[in-house]
């Protein structure tokens, strides 16, 4: 299992279009990506406008479809300050 922690930062103010926004995406990845486990919105407590994304995915396969997906996507949110910070994490298996 790999798992993605996504941080981002929206403009200032902006965090209920994102949150909408991700709403709406996270409907579409449900429907589309089986192989998604995990999908979920995360404010800051200190920073307002700070998100985290936890993301499970099954496999590297599962990842890399989503990856394609949002590159393909046809209206990419506007709200973010910029780039997200990525982590890529594999489970340890105890």
């Amino acid at each position: 299992m790999i798992t993605l922690i996504a941080t981002v930062r929206t403009k200032p103010g902006m965090g209920a279009e994102l949150e909408a926004d991700f709403g709406e995406w996270a409907k579409v990845v449900k429907a589309n990506e089986p192989g998604t486990l995990q999908y979920d919105l995360n404010r800051s407590r200190e920073d307002a406008d700070v998100y985290v994304v936890v993301e499970s995915y099954f496999d590297e396969a599962a990842l890399q479809i989503h990856v394609n997906n949002l590159s393909a996507r046809k209206n990419p949110p506007t709200m973010l300050a910029g780039p997200p910070t990525l982590q890529v994490l594999d489970k340890v298996v105890l």
